[in-house]
């Protein structure tokens, strides 16, 4: 039976620094038990292995909380080095924080080029008790599970570094991001065309966003990633004579469009149903969905909740069910506080490339898992991509489910920049609309906070989409919505 094990270190009851002595811990995966070395400890330490066989966790609750998610893949190599980056991160933060109260905390996320590329994302966050980073790293992996790397060694990756550059600082100049404390020479060393500037990115079928320390423009919450979006067929362009892992993405450089699909969909439901119910709402009023997607983030979504609950707004949040298992106190409070939850899939995949089994096992395994949470299943879908067809309709009249679209989306994912958000969704907003948002970046809660405030002053109220849409008639299993249309 094959075992992977940690070593780990044993500390202080009352503190979480770093000691001489050890403890070696065992996991067996396949019963999901683990085994001590010692046993003369007092220390809680839980070990929790995901029911989704693609992610490992490591859980400790005192003396000081640690909750570390990784990916597990399909190559063994591949996996150990993961195992050893979790493994240092855990030693690391042993050795560094010293308080009861510190935390650490890392969460992840995948991002696919296709078949061709994939990049897992990870945010760290980290804390004394009193003062907080949040980091981001990368790891972007090709199609035999080796990394990619951005690198200098010949002629065309030399010219595509340096393209790199110049688009990143040009982007940073046109979005104004730089403010009064900018320091322009540790910029221009920051963004020089070296390797080791470029290496922190993700890559899907829309962009390659580069991750920065937000220190590098001048801003003074230090450690927080600046996000720089460039669109995937533009680093083709750029980069496709310096890597053939790039060149053969010539055939996906024109695709991906955060926009719902509805031009495939014949029958897409655009109303909300034949039988309106008049008088269910005041038509003297303006009402507005916020929905927020592919949640929840141990971080983002915490803080969210949060200022929902100091505005006295519920909004929707359509989950993913691989992130609910880590994040169950998020979830709980969400459902605690009066938010409608729905369902986003389990791993956010192209439905249309699927199996009706396997769209059935994404939608049932996500409601059952939210369902042992909060006790009800989600009556909501929203589709990876907003993309529906007829089978993936007849999938949910068939769990008894409607599919929530949207009609505003700020394309938070795109712009990682607040104000951009606010403004969008303030200058597109009309009564009856539903707001497409991500509550797995801080620059979207940042957003959509400053919207709300400023939609409050301006009359609107704020429903979950349940509740939007029920004011014009009785939902329909199956059926599609865009909005409420209350104009």
């Amino acid at each position: 039976m094959k075992k992977i094990f940690f070593l780990l270190s044993l500390f202080l009851l009352t503190s979480c620094s770093y000691s001489q002595n050890t403890e070696q811990v065992y996991i067996d995966k396949n019963n999901e038990t683990s085994a001590k070395a010692s046993e003369t400890d007092n220390y809680k330490i839980d070990f929790v292995y995901n029911t989704d066989t693609n992610t490992n966790s490591y859980v400790r609750y005192e003396p000081c909380f640690i909750s570390v998610n990784y990916p597990k893949t399909s190559y063994s190599k591949l996996n150990q080095e993961l195992d050893f980056w979790a493994k240092q991160k855990i030693n690391d933060f042993y050795k560094n924080y010293n308080s009861e109260k510190s935390e650490l905390k890392i969460e992840f996320q995948k991002y696919k080029m296709k078949d061709k590329l994939e990049s897992i994302k990870f945010d760290i966050f980290k804390t004394d008790g009193l003062e907080r980073e949040l980091t981001v790293e990368t790891k972007t992996i090709d199609e035999k599970g080796n990394f990619f790397y951005f690198k200098n060694e010949t002629d065309p990756q030399k010219k595509c570094l340096e393209s790199l550059s110049h688009i990143i600082r040009t982007y940073i100049a046109d979005n104004n991001l730089e403010n009064s404390t900018f320091d322009s020479a540790k910029f221009l060393k920051a963004f020089e065309p070296l390797p080791e500037n470029y290496n922190n990115f993700t890559i899907d079928e829309q962009n390659v966003v580069f991750y920065f320390d937000e220190s590098l423009i001048g801003k003074t919450t230090t450690g927080i990633a600046l996000q720089i979006p460039i669109p995937t067929k533009d680093i083709y362009e750029i980069c496709k004579d310096a890597y053939p892992e790039i060149a053969d993405l010539k055939e996906y450089t024109d695709v991906g469009n955060s926009k719902p699909e509805k031009t495939i969909e014949e029958n897409v439901t655009n109303e909300i149903d034949t039988n309106i119910l008049e008088n269910n709402y005041d038509s003297s009023k303006k009402y507005i969905a916020l929905t927020f997607d592919d949640g929840p983030h141990a971080v983002y979504t915490a803080k969210l909740i949060d200022e929902l609950e100091k505005l006295d707004v519920r909004v929707t949040f359509f989950l993913l069910g691989q992130k609910v298992y880590n994040n169950q106190d998020i979830v709980k409070k969400m459902y605690e506080n009066k938010h409608e939850i729905g369902n986003h899939s389990y791993s956010h995949p192209d439905l249309r490339k699927m199996t009706f089994e396997e769209i059935t096992q994404q939608i049932e395994d996500t409601n059952n898992i939210i369902f042992d949470i909060t006790k009800q299943k989600p009556k909501s879908l929203r589709t990876p991509y907003g993309i529906v067809n007829d089978g993936i309709k007849g999938i949910t009249r068939d769990t008894d489910m409607n599919i929530i679209l949207w009609d505003v989306d700020p394309k938070d994912w795109q712009t990682k920049n607040p104000n951009s958000i606010k403004d969008h969704i303030l200058a597109n907003t009309h009564n009856g609309d539903i707001i497409l948002l991500h509550d797995i970046y801080e620059t979207s809660v940042d957003g959509a906070i400053m919207a709300i405030k400023e939609l409050k002053n301006q009359g609107y109220e704020f429903l979950t989409v349940t509740e939007l849409l029920s004011l014009k008639g009785t939902l329909k299993a199956g059926d599609v919505y865009y909005s409420a249309k209350l104009d």
